[in-house]
């Protein structure tokens, strides 16, 4: 009988494999029949989110397959033409294309007969712009299925295509990079269009090299913002005195004083277990601001835990963008040196996205990279333990970036914040995807009369709020490779790449004092603490503020203390000796979890009895929600006395009883004591003294 019904489960197995295979066989008929080579070849474009994007032929690049032997000589070729540049990266070496970029003196007709030149002699690739980036079309294609799917299915399903499989993804199920041997790029480009448009795939697109202008560090501010000028004083006073301390923040940091950070520092300055992934152009790892603070590290580039900024070999710079972000966000803080980061508790993981290009003709280096660089980078983000995952740069979109994004918004609940782009244009992609999640788009502010102002010409919705994009202070390359010989970029990073990371921090601060918020509380939380009334300026544009300048205080204040509670006990011991000391220790948690983070005022009822001691008037929660502060007696008191010792955060408060020993008993114990030896030391002497009797007669 258990033969049978062993028997009889193998066929039925059997029977739905050959169906799943038949159906399968079905689909691909139905994606075969639809490839349309000849639209593709007239019309190229690619598929997103299901529409077509229209692929426009680059009036800046052309690309060509040249090996290392052949490029001494290509490179004399494009010379020739007068009207192009040899550029390279380690990206395109790596596939053996060679970018050929135009010179600014070409025209368009020069511009063209160029690569008509180049491309009789050797192979070439289709070069696309029409958008923020120039796209080379090689032979990768990243394709998702939309079921549970093993490897050797997939292969073998992907064989029908002529595909085959060269890299799976590492986080994402079901994701896979193929190519179309002994097909060209465009050939295969119809199949995937094909396939993205069937219901086998949740998306099939392109794996571009894609090329763009890189992000500015250095930027003349003055020709799209208003600035301070030297004679403007910001106040950043607020009721803690002294702090922060570092070195750069009281005159420099006009603009964490802009959104209410430093009154926000007084509920929370951030949990060291609540982490600011920058994805960017690498980060000084080593810069002293920053090296306490990296505690996840990858280079999605070259595929190993180095993400130092490229060096370009002519200049001797670095690109600093991405240092100056982690900066912004999270910088070391109270240290005595350089900034304030704006979630100085938080944690930082440096991934590097991008590489750049380089030229031995063109002064300007651009940024290179792939969607599956920036998607991998993102899932490295996510599996080393980012809550907030801060994006300054934009991009074509692409399903294979966006796909991610979506599923860590809603299934993994963390929180992406992205620049929305230049600020005298419109809301880029990957920012206008805000409209449709709860993804943070952040524009940029400027200082007029306390007033925020933006450029942008945004659409319905694309645009959650503003932060301060100009004179941004920040963190630069260390040495000689910066832009600064202190390390400190103060007065030349803005734009919205400044903008974002503040609201990263931000969002950061709001994570910390509400453990386990979902992306749609953190965006909410940030819009509605946003002071509408503080945008104006010559965009008559509503949308292009969203909510309002970003205010962190009133956006921590609208979460509410619910769920907060405070233990309190002594360390050692409630009783304090005469001139003794001992320690108050707090518990704070929301829910049951730990506040990191989370500022304590500690105080005492009579003073006069016993006062708190700390270095300073707030005490922040280490990494297990714990805060201490030293207790000692206060004055000479003959008796014993009692006071409370407080505990507050926002009007939460807990108290516990710490008792003086009076210097009355002291004495009296002393005084005792004394006597009582006296007395021993009278006996003793009786006792050995001879007896009146023995004593001798004189004669």
């Amino acid at each position: 009988m258990k033969s049978r019904k062993f028997t009889a489960r193998i066929i039925l197995g059997l029977s739905s494999q050959l169906v799943a295979t038949f159906v399968f066989a079905q689909q691909v008929e139905e994606i075969l029949a639809n490839t349309n080579l000849a639209e593709v070849e007239s019309q190229p474009t690619y598929m997103v989110k299901g529409e077509p994007v229209k692929l426009v032929p680059s009036d800046l690049y052309g690309a060509f397959a040249v090996s290392p032997n052949d490029l001494p000589g290509f490179e004399e070729e494009v010379a020739q033409t007068g009207a192009l540049a040899v550029e390279r990266s380690k990206l395109t070496d790596g596939y053996e294309i060679v970018l050929a970029r135009r010179l600014g003196s070409a025209t368009d007709t020069g511009f063209g007969d160029a690569l008509a030149a180049l491309r009789t002699n050797n192979s070439w690739y289709r070069v696309y712009g029409g958008g923020v980036s120039e796209k080379v079309l090689i032979n990768e294609f990243i394709v998702r299925f939309s079921s549970d799917i093993s490897d050797p299915e997939a292969q073998e399903q992907l064989k029908k295509f002529d595909a085959k499989i060269l890299r799976k993804s590492r986080l994402t199920s079901n994701k896979y990079t193929i190519t179309f041997p002994d097909h060209l790029p465009i050939n295969a480009l119809a199949k995937v269009n094909a396939m993205a448009a069937h219901r086998t795939f949740i998306f099939a697109t392109p794996n571009f090299i894609t090329i763009q202008p890189k992000r500015r560090l250095l930027k003349a501010a003055e020709e799209i913002y208003s600035v301070p000028d030297s004679d403007t004083e910001i106040s950043l006073e607020s009721n803690v005195v002294d702090w922060p301390n570092d070195d750069h923040y009281a005159d420099d940091q006009w603009a964490l004083k802009y959104v209410n950070a430093d009154e926000a520092w007084e509920i929370t300055t951030g949990a060291c277990d609540v982490t600011v992934a920058v994805i960017d152009d690498g980060v000084d790892t080593d810069h002293e601001d920053l090296i306490h603070k990296i505690v996840g590290k990858y280079d999605a580039i070259d595929g190993d835990n180095d993400p130092e900024p490229y060096v370009d070999p002519e200049t001797g710079t670095a690109d600093a963008h991405g240092t100056a972000v982690a900066g912004v966000a999270a910088a070391d803080t109270n240290n005595d040196i350089g900034i304030a980061g704006t979630s100085w508790g938080s944690n930082i993981i440096a991934v590097r996205i991008f590489d750049s290009t380089f030229s031995d003709s063109i002064p300007d280096s651009s940024a290179i990279t792939t969607p599956e660089i920036v998607q991998e980078g993102i899932e490295k983000a996510i599996e080393l333990g980012a809550d907030v995952l801060n994006n300054s740069w934009k991009f074509d979109p692409t399903d294979a970036i966006g796909n991610i994004i979506e599923e860590a918004i809603t299934e993994d609940n963390l929180v992406f914040v992205f620049a929305v782009g230049e600020a005298t244009g419109n809301v880029e992609w990957p920012a206008k995807m805000s409209a449709y999640t709860d993804l943070i788009a952040v524009g940029a502010s400027e200082y007029e009369a306390m007033m925020a102002t933006s450029n942008f010409t945004a659409g319905s919705n694309e645009v959650t709020l503003v932060a301060p994009g100009v004179n941004v202070a920040a963190t630069d390359i260390e040495g000689e490779l910066g832009m600064s010989p202190d390390h400190y970029a103060l007065t030349v990073f803005g734009d919205t790449s400044a903008a974002a990371p503040i609201v990263s921090g931000a969002a950061a601060l709001l994570l910390s004092w509400y453990p386990g918020a979902t992306p749609t509380q953190v965006r909410n939380w940030l819009e509605g603490g946003a002071n509408e009334s503080a945008v104006s300026g010559p965009n008559t544009n509503a949308e292009a503020y969203g909510a309002g300048l970003l205010d962190i205080k009133q956006s921590l204040i609208n979460i509410g203390t619910t769920g907060v509670s405070l233990a309190m006990s002594v360390v050692p011991d409630e009783q304090l000796g005469f001139l003794e000391e001992t320690k108050v220790r707090v518990e704070v948690t929301r829910n049951g979890f730990p506040l990191g983070g989370a500022m304590i005022k500690f105080g005492s009822q009579d003073e006069t009895v016993a006062t708190v001691s700390s270095t300073d008037p707030l005490v922040a929660a280490d990494c297990e929600g714990v805060a201490e502060a030293v207790v000692k007696s206060a004055s000479f008191s003959w008796v014993s006395k009692s006071t409370y010792i407080r505990a507050e955060i926002e009007g939460i408060t807990q108290t516990v009883l710490v008792t003086t020993n009076g210097i009355l008993l002291p004495v009296v114990v002393v005084f005792a004591a004394i006597l009582m030896v006296a007395l021993i030391v009278w006996i003793s002497r009786r006792a050995n003294s001879p007896a009146d009797g023995d004593r001798a007669r004189p004669g």
